[in-house]
């Protein structure tokens, strides 16, 4: 699937998505975002995570921005992207039965089929892994079970990302030691209440078994040799293409 900029209609070869292969790979609608050089812009993330903004740009295209795209491509940079795919395939899902999601939703305190965004209790459009998929290049959480989704609407998806959403929603200090506030998305009232009432429905997702764990490290691996495969490629390029010297470049 290509996606458009909607503002002149031109295909941009860094929105092509992998939905067509796999509807649930990144949620409908919706691609890991790249910037021009084909570089991934997150190592953790849920496999759910909106697309970056295709529409009317803010401000007029310059000259000077096409420097942005005169870069070599590297398959490297592709490396997240890969990981989603095998994370994708590995993780273990349940079959839907709609008795079984209906009272899920009743546990979750929805009100029948008319659903509501746990986290801000707007109009939901998406449904949203509590726990990202993707952790430090590596599968995370329980995957796709009943359980680990919830109704949400796209700004709140947006917002929470990949994050865990018990630091999301009370605030939380990161690796460089600065104090993340809380999100506004969930009212201050409301806080504690939904933190514990999510813990308590995602603690209803079954275990990942042995044969889950047993299959995760086979398929890491062979994705750890598909790595090899992009560097070997990236160091033939880089060989027969060697990079232009500033000197030598365009003014």
């Amino acid at each position: 699937m290509v996606k458009k900029h909607e503002s002149n209609n031109r295909i941009d070869s860094n929105c092509i998505s992998e939905i067509d292969e796999n509807p649930g790979f990144y949620g409908k609608d919706t691609f890991l975002g790249t910037d021009p050089a084909g570089d991934d812009l997150a190592d953790n993330f849920d496999i759910d995570l909106p697309a970056v903004s295709v529409g009317t740009p803010k401000k007029r295209l310059q000259p000077k921005n096409m420097g942005a795209w005169l870069k070599q491509y590297a398959l490297a940079n592709r490396n997240t992207t890969v990981t989603g795919a095998f994370v994708a395939a590995l993780l273990p899902h349940d079959e839907y039965h709609e008795k079984t999601v209906k009272q899920a939703m009743l546990d979750l305190g929805q009100k029948g089929d008319v659903l509501t965004c746990v986290y801000c209790e707007g109009i939901p459009t998406t449904w949203d892994h509590l726990t990202n998929s993707v952790q430090s290049h590596k599968a995370n959480g329980p995957g796709h079970r009943v359980y680990n989704l919830v109704p949400c609407c796209t700004t709140c998806n947006s917002s929470k990302g990949g994050k865990n959403f018990q630091d999301w929603i009370l605030g939380y200090t990161n690796t460089a030691g600065k104090k993340i506030p809380p999100t506004i998305r969930v009212q201050a009232a409301r806080r504690e209440h939904v933190v514990q009432s999510l813990i308590a429905y995602q603690k209803k997702c079954p275990p990942r078994s042995d044969a889950d764990l047993e299959l995760e490290e086979k398929l890491m691996a062979m994705r750890d040799r598909v790595w090899a495969i992009f560097k070997e490629a990236d160091d033939l390029v880089a060989k027969v293409r060697p990079r232009i010297e500033k000197s030598r470049r365009y003014k």
